[in-house]
């Protein structure tokens, strides 16, 4: 093999050695054990064999042993060496190149969809303490968080609608599983995913859709904007209710800071809109200009 390597083909191309791999696992499949006898390596040589000199060797073998070429295996052999050409020669055409990438678009396109919705909102059971922070941090380790921020408007974490409009007595307690049974009528695998989605959906659209409020809605960035205020509340400068009111609208204690440095009164303008009470406005004030 090692005297031959100048004749083999070069398959550089991760096409051409993927093709080769799929000719060999035909010759050899991994679900018989050939590698016990001498029959692994010649069925490797046969796939070798026919990627170089298609599916006419069998019959150079066999002339090469002085035994018949064999009249029923050249004409199967002719017949497939001339599809092979056919799709070898279709493959390079500039027709079918065209054809190719403009199907590649079309497939990027379909799975781009449900990411250019007019800012889409994440619904999930207990997501602000569970599933956000992993996604958070996931989305920061390939530097894709502020581009996320940007398509995904924010989430909606059902636990806290169901807490804070259905009341204690109604319900045993906020589970999932618990609020589906007893709203929606159906039980179902907790530990399945597609059930677990399935049986949100359901959830939200019969009883929660009509609960539901803009004020319920939280930014994506609401854990790192409840990181900011950290300071603030360990000197117990503003409630932590306020703080959260801030995060859940993605305001952060940077952009606070911005907002008083461009305007004296920008900073006052910025939080009525967000309905912070006037005693906390003043207090965040007052904050910001001993800083200064």
């Amino acid at each position: 093999m090692i005297g031959r390597s100048n004749s083999l083909n070069d398959l550089g191309s991760t096409q051409s050695n993927e093709s080769f791999n799929q000719l060999v696992s035909v010759k050899a499949p991994k679900s018989r054990h050939y590698g016990g006898s001498c029959s692994l390596q010649n069925r490797l040589s046969a796939a070798v064999l026919q990627k170089n000199e298609g599916y006419g060797y069998l019959s150079k073998i066999n002339e090469a042993a002085n035994l018949s070429p064999g009249e029923f295996t050249m004409a199967i052999s002719a017949v497939r060496d001339q599809k092979m050409e056919k799709r070898k020669e279709k493959k390079n055409s500039k027709e079918y190149k065209v054809d190719r990438i403009q199907k590649k678009r079309n497939r990027n396109t379909n799975e781009r969809k449900h990411l250019e919705q007019n800012q889409p909102i994440i619904l999930g059971h207990n997501i602000c303490n569970f599933d956000i922070p992993v996604i958070v941090n996931k989305l920061k380790e390939y530097n894709l968080f502020s581009t996320f921020c940007k398509t995904v408007k924010g989430f909606i974490d059902t636990m806290k609608v169901a807490r804070k409009y259905i009341p204690k007595h109604d319900v045993e307690n906020f589970k999932q599983q618990t609020l589906v049974k007893q709203f929606v009528g159906e039980n179902y695998l907790a530990h399945n995913a597609i059930e677990d989605v399935d049986s949100l959906k359901t959830l939200y659209d019969s009883k929660l859709a009509l609960l539901v409020k803009s004020d319920d809605v939280f930014a994506i960035s609401y854990h790192n904007c409840m990181d900011s205020y950290s300071g603030l509340l360990s000197s117990k400068i503003v409630s932590r209710p306020v703080c959260i009111q801030l995060a859940k609208d993605g305001i952060s204690l940077k952009h606070l800071k911005l907002a008083s440095v461009r305007d004296v009164n920008g900073l006052k303008f910025v939080l009525q809109d967000h309905k912070i009470p006037p005693k906390s406005v003043k207090c965040i004030q007052d904050f910001f200009q001993t800083e200064e």
